[in-house]
């Protein structure tokens, strides 16, 4: 994620104007938020534009007030951040504890450390500190100033979070040779805008009142899908000749401003992006078969490492370079994949794009805001295949699950650029079937495990293991493996990949005693081993906040019981089909012979599921976890 989102959570307000800033009444405050654990009495940014020959300075200023309102507000609250990065180039801050008897308690001790972000920007650092002496009715006052040196990044301002706000204000003041646009997302009926003109300067402020705390979910999209929060941007400026010329706010200006940070590169290659292009599609005469083997070196030779810093957040480094010594950030993958295509005869397009972690779309929001990533675009037989080297797992024409319906935004030449959609690929293309065979011996299940994954399911599964070795590798797959109840002993576990197919399948054996239940000749058995979904009912209509799903998929579980030792099936679990327009689960339990199938599948149909639809997915899981309780009846 760009450094610009870390707004998100530590949002201030300008220190050059606390004086100016609102006397806010903690006990009002606090009978306002009775309940509430910490109350942000304010938190104020102001931005401040200057303009001289043709040059945009930026500063801003930010302060913040949060009150402690309960004893052990330290412990939940106490901890605060800094941000810091080229870009936002911090020049002061102070912190301090107000006590309530009015004692000043300066921050004396803290820690900065490199933030690490998703694709960007990964020189930004976060000075970390605590609060002293924090009690009961204290307050953590911060002020920050930044020198912004580039006016194309400002940053979005965020009214809502964690703590309830009694007062947040943004402030833009700019001279008249600059004109400031903006957009606001969220709830707008909660922000009030005011413009206000004064020698020869014009201020816009936004500002809400009394806003409740937010209610955030593990499940939920990144805060900018669901917190009010404006976006403002420069939209013209005067040029050193005098004249009004545009900034950003249109396509045509993003698609300028990015070609800016890749017009200087050097993408015919040197002697070692050549040879290598030219060894990987030696005797290949297909153009797919071209840009596979490109693709495949890129993904698997050339390492993902992100170190950028200063401008290197921005632009991508020379193809030659990257290929010499085998590793780059997003961006110089891309590069490295335009160069090497283009040198195979193909059509290939650096790509900017905005990972899931980012709500907008390029047509409604044309700003640097709405990306945090780079890709190739290829174009090949009328249409765009999205490649993205960062995933060592995702196959061709096949996208990263991270840009799923997103827009990518195509530089083709000097002033040219095409917006299209990344595609989503289908429920069916992601499946995970999970298969279980159960035999019942001297009143203990035995059974063997088949796991067989495709799309999505495999790479998440592959992501999963490369990060684990030993006694953790060992503990996932135990994780993966789990069914029945802790008395499980799982054994011989195996993991196969085909790479080609991109489906993997997972084996083992297992003994789970003590689960079958005996009652004179009769054995009760649940043969749902497994019970997706379990706690999984949204809080509707409490919740407003939407669900986020990784991709979409067909998750499909399986128990064959091989009937022996005499017992016939005297009852079967009562099943049925329930589906609409969120989701389903489809299941049936019968006998073939001597084996006993019991099947049921279920069917994600959306990335996002907003609170119009918690109901339907709550009905579902209504029809489901009845069945979850029933169990067959074996007898002899």
């Amino acid at each position: 994620m760009k450094f610009l989102s870390l707004s998100l959570s530590v949002l201030f307000a300008c220190s050059s104007v606390i004086a100016q800033s609102k006397k806010i009444d903690p006990a009002a405050a606090t009978a306002q938020f009775p309940d509430a654990m910490a109350i942000w009495l304010e938190r104020r940014t102001e931005v401040n534009l200057t303009w001289d020959k043709g040059v945009i300075g930026v500063t801003q200023d930010e302060h913040e007030d949060l009150l402690f309102t309960k004893d052990e507000s330290g412990n939940i609250a106490g901890k605060n951040s800094v941000y810091l990065s080229y870009f936002y180039n911090l020049k002061d801050w102070d912190a301090h504890t107000l006590l309530p008897d009015g004692k000043k308690i300066k921050v004396t001790n803290s820690t900065t450390h490199s933030r690490s972000s998703y694709i960007f920007y990964d020189d930004s650092k976060e000075t970390e500190f605590l609060y002293p002496a924090v009690v009961k009715g204290a307050r953590g006052i911060t002020n920050v100033k930044y020198e912004i040196t580039d006016a194309h990044l400002l940053a979005p301002f965020y009214f809502e979070n964690y703590f309830p706000l009694s007062s947040g204000v943004i402030s833009v003041t700019f001279p008249e040779e600059i004109e400031v646009n903006y957009i606001i997302k969220g709830n707008k009926d909660i922000v009030q805008v005011k413009k206000e003109k004064r020698k020869g300067k014009t201020t816009l402020t936004f500002e809400a009142t009394n806003v409740p705390a937010t209610n955030f979910y593990a499940d939920a999209p990144s805060s900018s899908y669901f917190l009010t929060h404006v976006i403002f941007y420069i939209e013209k400026v005067k040029s050193k000749e005098g004249e009004m010329q545009p900034y950003l706010g249109t396509t045509k200006n993003l698609a300028d401003y990015y070609y800016s940070h890749i017009k200087e590169l050097d993408m015919n290659g040197g002697a070692e992006v050549k040879e290598v292009t030219d060894s990987l599609i030696k005797g290949i005469t297909d153009p797919v078969a071209k840009a596979k083997s490109i693709y495949k070196f890129v993904q698997q030779s050339v390492r993902y490492i992100a170190f950028e810093e200063g401008m290197g957040g921005f632009v991508p480094r020379n193809p030659e370079l990257i290929c010499t010594r085998r590793y780059g950030d997003c961006k110089d993958k891309a590069a490295l994949l335009v160069a090497m295509l283009r040198r195979a005869g193909l059509t290939a397009h650096f790509t900017w794009i905005g990972s899931r972690e980012l709500p907008y779309d390029y047509t409604e929001v044309p700003l640097p805001v709405t990306d945090d990533h780079m890709i190739c675009a290829l174009e090949m037989n009328g249409r765009f295949i999205f490649m993205d080297a960062t995933d060592s797992y995702i196959p061709f024409d096949v996208p990263a699950s991270h840009i799923q319906g997103k827009e990518a935004f195509i530089i083709t030449g000097p002033g040219q650029f095409k917006i299209e959609r990344v595609p989503i690929p289908d429920a069916a293309y992601s499946v995970f079937s999970d298969t279980t065979y159960l035999s019942l011996e001297n009143k203990t299940l035995k059974g063997k495990i088949r796991i067989h994954t495709t799309g999505y399911e495999t790479n998440d599964l592959m992501h999963r293991l490369e990060v684990k070795t030993g006694k953790a590798r060992e503990d996932f797959l135990q994780s993966y493996c789990y069914r029945g109840n802790n008395k499980i002993v799982i054994k011989d576990m195996k993991v196969e990949v085909d790479t080609l197919s991109n489906s993997a399948l997972v084996t083992a054996e297992f003994n789970l005693p003590d689960y079958a239940k005996y009652l004179g000749n009769e054995v009760y058995l649940n043969l749902n081993l497994s019970k997706p979904y379990s706690g999984m009912e949204i809080d509707f209509p409490k919740r407003k906040i939407p669900v986020e799903h990784e991709f979409n998929s067909v998750m499909r579980h399986v128990v064959v019981l091989q009937l022996t030792d005499g017992y016939i099936v005297t009852a079967l679990p009562q099943v049925k089909d329930y589906n609409n327009n969120v989701w389903g689960v489809t299941m049936n339990c019968i006998q073939s012979g001597s084996n006993l199938y019991y099947t049921r599948e279920f069917q994600n149909k959306s990335l996002y599921l907003y609170p119009s639809s918690f109901q339907d997915w709550n009905k579902v899981l209504e029809h489901l976890f009845p069945v979850y309780k029933q169990s067959i009846i074996l007898s002899k």
